[in-house]
């Protein structure tokens, strides 16, 4: 099938919170289109997300970003990625990046804010925090900013 089909798959397991049959279906799409940065990207998010295998999934958005160096999308998952691995002054300079090019994509936001809490600039978090919660207010942003007494504004109309 083409790489389409497997990352709308992927995409409907994924909202089923079923990340290992997730994780099964971008790998075999990976066999099949080896050189996907979509795949490559979503595979590598996964493992992000979840917190394993983030060398290999750093190394497969890097080949990612070496097809689509300026996608905001790549960019969040390599600066998601080195966060994870305890390098936030290097995650920083992805995730600001990512945030430039989509200013309106609130996950890019959300862990721009998480990064900049990370190396002590609250307040500049805060600014990305109430920014992603007013594009979509979801629970886990509305605590970060009730965590700094930040009431959070109502969504954008």
């Amino acid at each position: 099938p083409d790489e389409r089909f497997y990352l709308w798959l992927a995409g409907l397991i994924e909202a089923e919170q079923d990340p290992a049959a997730t994780e099964r279906i971008l790998r075999e799409a990976l066999t099949v289109h080896p050189t996907s940065d979509g795949l490559q990207n979503f595979l590598a998010y996964l493992w992000a997300e979840q917190g394993v295998r983030l060398e290999e999934a750093d190394r497969l958005v890097t080949e990612a970003l070496q097809t689509a160096p300026d996608n905001a999308a790549y960019l969040d998952t390599k600066g998601w990625i080195l966060f994870k691995r305890n390098r936030p002054y290097d995650a920083l300079q992805f995730l600001l990046k990512a945030a430039d090019l989509d200013r309106d994509e609130p996950v890019i936001l959300d862990h721009t804010g998480d990064v900049l809490q990370a190396i002590g600039r609250s307040a500049e978090a805060v600014a990305f925090w109430t920014r992603s919660h007013q594009i979509d207010p979801t629970p886990a942003v509305t605590e970060k900013l009730r965590r700094h007494g930040v009431p959070p504004k109502p969504p954008a109309p």
